[in-house]
């Protein structure tokens, strides 16, 4: 053996020492989390009542019921979520970040969510945080395809919560600050042969001769794990005199100024606990393991996680107790026994024997004498059941059921005393805050699954690329991108510009709410209702209307209906917009709500005195719908319908002007559309 492969095997060595103490430490750390998500898990899946009791009932023939009431107040839960689907927007943080290129992101983002079907993933990661206390994300790299060297990132889902390992030591909720991570499986022994013929396990016949840590290798299966790790590679940053920052090792530049850092690299490798099989460098700065916890809870400073149900398992026991008892009751309730004297029944015990499992015409006696006095007839024994008592305290059960998860009748949908809209709402909403946080939780994490997705596209795509991104309105766009360790070729026919992925600092902001499909309905409702009520607004915006509607041939319809919309009223487009315009912009639309406001202001007060008559019912539906436009677009956070309702009040003022004042040529006006968040910010 040569002196670099002693180094590597000597190298190897130490990071299987070091990866098998630190899976050891997590799992003693994690043991008492992991042990009551387990009873959690179970719990749900119908294992409510104690082995020993139920064992004993079995023995009895006894009932044992399970009325599992608790998958509702999860489903409550989750489904809520899936309702309202979080989105990751992707903005500039720094000058040097380009909000253009922040949508290119977030585009690319959007196409890998969707090339990896990362709906499951977000989904099992929620419904695991919420039923079991915790649940994780992660993402990968894989080949395009198998005769590519190009990689992408996916999203991939953890079906089993339990094969993931962390770090004791990481204190954020989103795992941002992650030192090492695994992910475990085990591996049939014909599996592992089959997948990794040249291991030296492979070659071993007896796998009980193989010494390692207890639980790694066993008689017919292994372990393996997938094993990152951070090592930190010091640099030197610098400031040179022109502005420039950046790392250099070189000696006399012109620095202002510089400091050390520690950059970390992130390994990954494939292990069975006795060799390395696989090792790779991830392309990003996080480990991308994304933990989903539970509430937390933090108990003489060691740390624990809480499903929706973990304080509701005994409620859920008594439900179930009560309704077993309430039913052995109503079930032995026929069965009284007969009392008799002795010798009543001699010679008759088999009719006797099945009078509580037939029904008899007549039941024949011995009559008996007891000290001389004739023995009365044998009779029942019945005693009436507390089947009241055991009801009331079934249903204070179904209570404390509600009281310990948070959740009431009006937020699973029953009614109740609410009689308006409003209250029932209220009701509902009392329920969902409640349970707000698992929520909010899942918020945190998904942000960081924006952050490790943009830490690693620049390293992925470090090439330059032509990729087809898709927006949430399933628009499809052509781009090119490049990482900056490559020098950039020009850009592609068909594509504006190259966007440099590396360039600039981008942060997440997460959101909740319909999606873009309900969205867009909703608003279609409201502009249809709009144009039912005031006819004359669809010769203004009807290529608009029908723009936005998702069936064969709109787009056509659409381009047809704008040419007979008169010149004056169409926008004019400028690809190119300078600051200056985007502000005057601004401003132009600023002035124009406050015409508007102060113009639907007077007729209010006008209406409201009645001082003045208004010169007729189009002008009064005019107002209405320019009122209902205004208040759609202050209290809309959709951009695209901000930009579609601030058009539709720049046609309608423009065809009022048009009327009162008609020009003698039709002037061009600019439309006036919502711009965007960080152009607000500037301006």
């Amino acid at each position: 053996m040569d002196t670099v492969d002693k180094e590597k095997s000597s190298k190897n060595a130490q990071i299987l020492k070091t990866m098998l103490e630190r899976f050891k430490r997590s799992e003693e750390f994690f043991v008492d989390i992991r042990k009551e998500a387990l009873d959690d898990s179970k719990f749900r899946a119908g294992e409510q009542w104690p082995a020993d009791i139920s064992a004993l009932r079995n023995i009895e023939k006894r009932p044992c019921l399970t009325i599992n009431r608790l998958p509702q107040y999860v489903k409550q839960i989750t489904n809520e979520q899936r309702q309202n689907r979080m989105a990751i927007a992707v903005h500039p943080v720094d000058d040097k970040g380009d909000p253009e290129t922040a949508k290119v992101i977030q585009g690319i983002i959007q196409h890998i969510e969707k090339d990896s079907r990362a709906d499951h993933a977000y989904d099992t990661a929620f419904e695991h945080c919420v039923s079991m206390s915790f649940g994780y994300i992660r993402i990968i790299t894989e080949y395009v395809n198998t005769t590519s060297f190009d990689q992408k990132l996916v999203i991939k889902r953890v079906p089993n919560p339990f094969s993931v390992y962390l770090d004791p030591d990481s204190t954020e909720n989103d795992g941002s600050d992650l030192e090492w991570g695994f992910v475990v499986e085990n591996f049939s022994k014909e599996k592992f042969q089959r997948q990794h013929p040249k291991a030296d396990l492979t070659s071993i016949n007896d796998w009980t001769s193989v010494s390692t840590s207890p639980g790694w290798i066993q008689d017919d299966s292994v372990r393996i794990a997938e094993y990152f790790y951070k090592e930190y590679v010091e640099k030197r940053l610098v400031m040179l005199k022109t502005g420039e920052i950046g790392f250099s090792d070189k000696k006399g530049l012109e620095v202002l100024t510089e400091r050390m850092v520690r950059i970390p690299v992130v390994h990954w490798c494939k292990t069975n606990g006795l060799e390395i099989l696989e090792s790779t460098i991830w392309p990003g700065d996080f480990i991308p393991i994304v933990p989903v916890y539970g509430d937390e809870v933090i108990v003489n400073g060691k740390r624990g996680f809480e499903s929706i149900y973990r304080h509701a398992k005994d409620s859920q026991r008594m439900y179930n107790y009560w309704a077993t008892a309430e039913t052995e009751m109503i079930a032995l309730a026929p069965k009284a026994p007969w009392i008799g004297a002795e010798g009543q029944f001699e010679g008759l015990e088999s009719k006797w024997q099945q009078a509580n499992t037939k029904s008899f015409a007549y039941l024949e006696y011995r009559p008996v004498s007891l000290a001389g006095i004739a023995a009365p007839p044998p009779q029942r024994n019945i005693q009436e059941p507390p089947i009241s008592a055991i009801t009331v305290a079934r249903q204070h059960a179904s209570e404390d059921i509600k009281a310990t998860t948070g959740i009431y009748d009006a937020g699973m949908g029953a009614s109740g005393n609410e009689r308006s809209g409003k209250a029932i709402m209220a009701r509902a909403h009392q329920g969902q805050v409640s349970n707000f946080h698992f929520l909010d939780n899942f918020t945190k994490s998904l942000r960081q699954v924006g952050r490790i997705l943009i830490n690693a596209l620049p390293k992925v795509y470090n090439k330059t690329s032509v990729l087809r991104i898709m927006g949430e309105d399933d628009e499809s766009r052509v781009i090119q991108v490049s990482g900056s360790s490559v020098e950039k070729s020009p850009a592609s026919s068909g594509v504006e510009k190259i966007y440099d992925l590396s360039l600039g600092a981008y942060d997440i902001i997460s959101d909740s709410g319909p999606n873009y499909a309900s969205r867009r309905h909703q608003a279609l409702e409201n502009i249809i209702q709009l144009t039912n009520n005031y006819p004359k607004l669809f010769d203004v915006i009807g290529d608009l209307l029908v723009k936005h509607m998702n069936w064969s041939g709109a787009s056509d319809i659409s381009a047809r209906l704008r040419k007979l919309v008169p010149p004056h009223l169409l926008e004019t487009t400028n690809k190119e917009q300078t600051p200056e315009s985007l502000n005057a912009m601004v401003q132009q639309q600023n002035q124009l709500i406050q015409q508007l406001t102060q113009a639907l202001n007077e007729t209010q007060e006008v209406l409201e005195k009645k001082k003045l008559e208004l010169d007729s019912k189009e002008k009064i539906a005019s107002d209405k719908i320019k009122l209902a436009l205004l208040e759609l677009m202050v209290n809309n956070d959709s951009a695209d319908d901000r930009t579609l309702l601030s058009s539709m009040l720049s046609r309608l003022a423009a065809q009022e002007q048009a009327d009162r004042n008609p020009p003698a040529s039709p002037p061009q006006t600019a439309s006036v559309a919502a711009p965007p968040e960080e152009v607000m910010a500037a301006a």
